[in-house]
């Protein structure tokens, strides 16, 4: 891995360009193209920090800036080799110090693009997972596990359609149910992947729909969706 990454030539100047190769990002002092630096790892991020809120971001983010004084950041380069150090050290600290002054920012911008698209995937038991539409810009996701007759809650999440544009809900095993209600109109793109279970989606709210996905025979759907039911991979 290239962390200190420099690409400075005419050609991989080109090559880097957001719309062409958004990975290949230069290691300078401002992050020019954040969703290309986190291109790699974007999907696993958002199975896997769907929960967190912008506050969460931006705490964390304070926190780091704190413990990451010049010193710890100075402390860091010892161990490399007087000849190394000496013709990049200076410049690659500097960076290092100017990132770390803009963290909180680049937080909330890291939020932004992990909050565009939300995947929410249920568990591995049998879940209820209500929609419910608030208001006009808002979708409140809540995940029920069921568990010997009783109900868990596993996870909730209220979405604003003005920074989040899709949520994806992944059913996993056993028989999962999705429940859409509320007098609400959010704009926010909704599509249920089904899990190996019967499943069963029922919109009974006054203006969403959603995008349903599952084997012909491994969902049951009532109300409004668009349905996409076949074995296609």
């Amino acid at each position: 891995d290239q962390v200190f990454y420099k690409n400075d030539g005419t050609l991989d100047y080109l090559a880097s360009r957001p719309y062409f190769n958004p990975p290949l990002r230069m290691f300078k002092d401002k992050i020019d193209h954040l969703d290309g630096l986190i291109w790699a790892g974007k999907y696993f991020d958002r199975s896997f920090l769907h929960q967190l809120t912008e506050d969460d971001f931006v705490a964390i983010a304070s926190s780091m800036e704190k413990q990451l004084t010049d010193e710890v950041i100075d402390r860091a380069f010892h161990d490399w080799p007087a000849g190394i150090d000496s013709l990049d050290g200076p410049r690659i600290r500097a960076f290092l110090k100017a990132r770390r002054n803009a963290l909180v920012s680049y937080a909330k911008e890291y939020y932004a693009l992990m909050a565009k698209e939300v995947f929410i995937p249920a568990t591995a038991d049998k879940d209820v997972i209500q929609l419910d539409a608030v208001d006009p810009n808002t979708l409140r996701v809540t995940v029920r596990r069921l568990d010997d007759n009783k109900a868990y809650t596993h996870y909730q999440r209220v979405f604003n359609d003005d920074v989040t544009k899709e949520v994806r809900l992944f059913g996993l095993n056993k028989q999962d149910s999705v429940i859409m209600t509320g007098e609400g109109n959010p704009s926010i793109k909704i599509r249920f992947v089904g899990g190996s279970g019967k499943d069963k989606l029922t919109n009974t709210s006054a203006r969403l729909t959603a995008l349903a996905y599952d084997s012909p025979d491994g969902m049951q759907v009532v109300g409004s969706a668009k349905k996409h039911l076949n074995d296609l991979p």
